[in-house]
């Protein structure tokens, strides 16, 4: 018993002894304050900057071009038009007219009171019928989260924490030059669950640490 018990003291690892040996401010510390540093400031930037890029400006309907007034049969001098967020309404200005009014998408796509590539909703014009992709994208990165803390525990213990978390911070930053430079919604949504799972291995990580020492 006591032989057993002799064991388990020698195979305990001195984790005090260890920091006393490494110091307090040598390089050891110093390089792992800066990387958890950074790590926490990109993936907190990353989650503060989407109030932002996800932002829906004001915008209506792009006017009609004189070729669209010839081809729709709308007389200047005898409707009026309305440019509305999500529709082009033509109204009769004569009253003596028979003819009815009339409602037209938003041929030309979308006028927006900011720069087109200030936010992904007028880049890509997730507006009137598709108003809610925008709002979606945090979703996805949410169950990007979620399938990376059911992942995770099991790639730590296989592969150790250290491959992992480097591995995570490198995709990490690929995943945000990716969806940052990406030219489809969709490209961009996939990039966003990709990144949440990158961005949970973090406290993962940090959890794991703490149990196994």
């Amino acid at each position: 018993m006591n032989e057993g018990k002799d064991n388990m003291k020698s195979s305990q690892i001195d984790v005090d002894g260890i920091m006393r040996t490494l110091g307090y401010t040598k390089y050891f510390h110093t390089t792992q304050f800066i990387l958890i540093s950074g790590s926490i400031i990109i993936a907190s930037t990353n989650s503060f900057l989407y109030m932002f890029y996800a932002l829906t400006p004001e915008y209506q309907c792009n006017n009609l071009t004189e070729f669209q007034f010839n081809q729709y049969n709308i007389s200047i001098n005898e409707v009026s038009v309305v440019y509305e967020k999500c529709s082009i309404d033509i109204i009769n200005a004569d009253k003596g007219l028979t003819t009815e009014n009339r409602t037209l998408d938003c041929v030309n796509g979308y006028y927006y009171t900011t720069p087109v590539d200030k936010s992904i909703v007028s880049q890509w014009d997730l507006v009137c019928n598709t108003v809610g992709l925008a709002e979606s994208t945090q979703t996805v990165y949410t169950l990007g989260q979620m399938n990376s803390g059911l992942l995770a525990p099991c790639l730590l213990e296989k592969f150790g924490r250290k491959p992992i978390r480097v591995s995570s911070h490198i995709l990490l930053l690929v995943f945000n030059l990716v969806a940052a430079f990406s030219s489809s919604y969709w490209l961009f949504t996939i990039m966003r669950f990709l990144i949440g799972g990158a961005r949970e291995v973090m406290p993962l990580y940090v959890i794991f640490t703490h149990v196994h020492t």
